[in-house]
């Protein structure tokens, strides 16, 4: 990466001031090496603007009335101010709609360069039924294809996705498209597991937001009901986080269910190594990067079929993936590794050698930045 470069890059998530000690820090300090000026910019989740420095680093957090994404959304117009004082030339807009579309905009006015990026299957259909849902399903897609059309590049996280994204967006696409999974920092999630023995009974984890899309009320009523030796762990925070406990206590296994608040990296990485079986149930992603970190240290996966996991997992060698909504059939999976060391010691270390040639910290950072220095100011 050239280091003339000024770089933005926008992204609606909500973070504190520089300094920071959260992980997303050491993300962008891998993107801003050797850039003269790489430019941060998300949301204060507060009426308060804030500009602080670390370096080459800057994070610009816009005033917003909240931490929802339309608050964002109507904030991010800053960017073009950001735009005349700061004379960036690339910008990565981290969502092809909640300020893919200032980029887009910004492109067109001041011929930046744009890498639109894509995180989440909610670009491609309907998150639910409801009048509503496909309303706001319409706007992002519309939303989205405008981007698409006026970005330089697109970044798929998968085969998958970018098979979806040539469907649904179109062939014309396809030329911009540029595929670079997500990426797994081994030094924080190692070792590998060595020892698949289970000396009690089974410790399950599974990492996510406490939402009804995540599906881990399925893992309460189903998993931890059946199996009475069972232990499960859930690592996130959200809305459902209630119905959680409440139904745990009517069925009488809140004993045996335990919730970690959305805890660092490194806290998840000590819980993997604790556990025994990794689930991830989830009704709709994209590309969980919490399914590779387990694979990462070596755990056996179980997951459901969903998102664009394909060219990036192989099933039956080291994940093993069932239908979406199938209960039954997650269960059966579970079952097969509880009942064998064997399977979970051959799942486990596929797994990992899996994850270790392909989405290592370093060589996926090279990648990525050799593709924000290839964009070029028409």
């Amino acid at each position: 990466m050239s280091n003339s470069m000024r770089v933005f890059h926008v992204s609606p998530n909500v973070y504190p001031p520089l300094p920071a000690g959260h992980h997303t820090l050491r993300i962008w300090k891998e993107l801003a090496r050797d850039a003269e000026r790489y430019h941060v910019i998300a949301s204060a989740g507060r009426l308060r603007y804030s500009h602080t420095v670390d370096g080459n680093l800057h994070l610009h957090l816009l005033p917003t009335f909240g931490t929802r994404g339309w608050h964002f959304f109507l904030a991010s117009w800053m960017v073009l101010f950001l735009c005349l004082r700061h004379h960036p030339d690339r910008i990565i807009a981290q969502c092809p709609v909640n300020g893919g579309l200032v980029a887009s905009v910004a492109r067109l006015i001041f011929r930046v360069p744009v890498l639109a990026e894509v995180h989440g299957a909610h670009y491609f259909w309907p998150g639910g039924p409801g009048g509503v849902r496909r309303v706001t399903w319409m706007l992002l897609r519309l939303g989205t294809a405008f981007t698409f059309r006026v970005a330089t590049r697109i970044r798929s996280l998968s085969r998958d996705m970018t098979e979806h994204l040539v469907r649904v967006y179109g062939e014309s696409i396809q030329p911009k498209i540029f595929e670079l999974g997500n990426r797994v920092d081994l030094e924080l999630f190692s070792p590998v597991k060595t020892c698949y023995r289970m000396t009690a009974g089974p410790t399950l984890i599974s990492v996510g937001a406490y939402t009804a899309g995540k599906n881990h009320l399925a893992l309460v009523e189903g998993l931890l009901q059946r199996l009475p030796d069972a232990r499960l762990t859930l690592v996130g925070r959200g809305p459902m986080e209630r119905v959680y406990v409440e139904r745990a206590q009517a069925l009488g296994v809140q004993s045996r269910l335990k919730l970690v608040h959305a805890a660092s990296h490194r806290d998840v990485a000590s819980l993997l190594a604790e556990s025994d079986i990794y689930i991830h149930p989830s009704l709709s992603e994209g590309v969980p990067r919490a399914i590779l970190e387990a694979m990462a240290m070596g755990l056996p996966v179980v997951a459901t079929k969903v998102g664009f996991l394909g060219g990036v997992v192989r099933d039956g060698v080291d994940v093993s993936l069932i239908p979406l909504g199938d209960l039954q059939a997650l269960e059966r999976a579970v079952d097969r590794l509880i009942d064998s060391e064997d399977l979970r010691r051959e799942m486990g270390t596929a797994a990992a050698k899996q994850i270790r040639s392909r989405f290592e910290w370093n060589s996926t950072f090279d990648r990525y930045r050799g593709l924000i220095a290839s964009l070029v100011r028409a």
